[in-house]
């Protein structure tokens, strides 16, 4: 099943990301010129966004994660996973299986 447009989460997933943000505390976000900006995660929730009625049952809900206030850049934001800075939303795309990150997913 291809992921939702604009990139959303099930209910399970997004309970997952937010207990992930709080184990990790804090993200990157990296600007278009190759910046980086670490943000400590002090909050962090779902919110509903839709209901997708062709979605499997149990992923018909879709919710988006909010950190801090913000709802998260979900292509600008990385993550630390396996020791290394990783994109947050190919974790949820790849959710099920164990990714092998291309370079333009992970940080140096």
């Amino acid at each position: 099943m291809p992921a939702a447009q604009p990139f959303t989460l099930n209910s399970y997933d997004a309970l997952d990301a937010v207990a992930l943000l709080y184990r990790v505390g804090f993200v990157q976000l990296r600007f278009g010129d190759g910046s980086l900006r670490t943000i400590r995660v002090r909050t962090a929730h779902t919110v509903w966004v839709d209901y997708d009625p062709d979605a499997y049952e149990a992923h018909r809900n879709r919710y988006d994660v909010v950190v801090n206030g913000t709802p998260i850049d979900w292509d600008h934001t990385y993550i630390e996973y396996e020791r290394r800075m990783v994109n947050l939303r190919l974790l949820y795309t790849y959710r099920n299986q164990q990714p092998i990150i291309p370079p333009r997913y992970r940080l140096p």
